[in-house]
């Protein structure tokens, strides 16, 4: 997803922000799969910490972008 908003947006920096974040992606995408189809309950602090990097990711996309996330 990152590689083709970079192409749309002309943003080198998108595709940066993924690597320089991709064990965060990997823990939210992990979190989403997990409580979609396994049953895991997280901790108030696991769920704080995901909801807290997604926040940072809408607003450096919007920066980026000039659109609205959220």
């Amino acid at each position: 997803m990152f590689d083709e908003l970079k192409e749309v947006y002309k943003q080198k920096e998108i595709v940066k922000f993924y690597k320089k974040h991709s064990l965060e992606f990997k823990v939210l995408e992990d979190a989403y799969i997990t409580s979609r189809y396994l049953p895991k309950e997280f901790t108030k602090d696991e769920i704080h910490k995901i909801t807290e990097f997604t926040k940072s990711v809408f607003k450096f996309l919007e920066k980026k972008t000039n659109a609205k996330f959220i």
